[in-house]
Order: C-alpha cells, then sequence, then structure tokens
C-alpha cells in the first residue's frame, strides 16, 4: 500500500473516531437533560395551596359527593371515603401512586375506618382511566 494511501486510511480512521466521540459526548448532555426535566416539576403553579376547610361535617361530604360526579365513564369509580356519619376529630387521607389508583389503600383505609379514622382516599387527576 502506497503511503498515500495509509495516510488516508489513517486520517479517515482518526476522523470517525472524533465522530465516535461526538455522538457518545452529545448522547451523554441529551440523557442528562432528560434526567433533569424528568425530576423537575414542569408546573409550580399547580403545587400552590389553596387551603379552603369545610365548615362541618355535612359540607365535607356534599363536596365528596361532588368529586364523584366530576368521573366521566372512562374512570374508574375508585373514591373511597369510609365514614360513621357524623364528626370525627381523626381523619385519614391516602393518595395513592402515579401508576395506581385508590384501590392501592382500600384494605389499609378499612383499618384505619374499624379503628374510629374516616379515610379519604381521592383518585389522583388523570389517573384511573378504564
Amino acid at each position: 500500500m502506497p503511503k498515500s494511501e495509509h495516510n488516508s486510511w489513517g486520517r479517515l480512521v482518526k476522523f470517525l473516531r472524533s465522530v465516535r466521540f461526538l455522538i457518545t459526548v452529545l448522547a451523554a448532555a441529551l440523557l442528562a437533560f432528560i434526567g433533569f426535566l424528568s425530576l423537575k416539576p414542569i408546573l409550580i403553579v399547580d403545587l400552590v395551596s389553596r387551603s379552603d376547610p369545610s365548615p362541618n361535617y355535612q359540607q365535607s361530604v356534599k363536596r365528596i359527593d361532588h368529586l364523584r360526579t366530576l368521573d366521566g365513564p372512562e374512570v374508574a369509580p375508585d373514591l373511597v371515603f369510609l365514614t360513621r356519619g357524623q364528626q370525627t376529630p381523626n381523619v385519614i387521607v391516602f393518595f395513592h401512586g402515579s401508576t395506581n389508583s385508590p384501590r392501592q389503600f382500600a384494605a389499609l383505609g378499612k383499618i384505619f375506618n374499624d379503628r374510629g379514622y374516616y379515610v379519604f382516599i381521592p383518585r389522583i387527576p388523570h389517573r384511573g382511566n378504564l
């Protein structure tokens, strides 16, 4: 092989190694950026607390019943509200995971309800579709 062909192949190999390195660096940067986005809340405005407690037990029951009416036929009727029919100071609210539904805590909620607690397990918005 003539020396000029050998130099051409050497330059081509060096160029391809540089391209491979550049692609690796870009892929790593893209993965790091995706990881950053997955940890950062997208809409911080939605995280603002809007405290509006019900004035009494009856109003709380009405609000929870209203939440049930907001779900359409494509949503599993999973909202759990275990009560004893009167006001109590002992209330537990469970929030299910993003890949689950209120059924996740139904059995545990029943145990706490049997011990005198009211239990509310709402369906997280956009979860629980059939």
